[in-house]
């Protein structure tokens, strides 16, 4: 019976290293396209004339 507890523990401890290692690639994943995200969002709002900008106001009304 301690056998069957302790394979039972190593199976349990095994799954949930499982399940983090994934939870891992997802979160990479999620990180990923967030940049590819913000990235877009600097060239086409932030960048004027092929640069970015120093400083800039929320609402852009300032664009140095």
């Amino acid at each position: 019976m301690k056998r069957l507890g302790g394979l039972l523990i190593c199976v349990g401890i095994l799954s949930m290293w499982v399940c983090e290692a994934r939870a891992d690639e997802a979160l990479k994943e999620d990180a990923r396209k967030t940049m590819v995200k913000a990235t877009q969002f600097f060239r086409s709002q932030v960048a004027t004339e092929g640069g970015y900008l120093w400083v800039y106001k929320p609402d852009f009304s300032v664009r140095e």
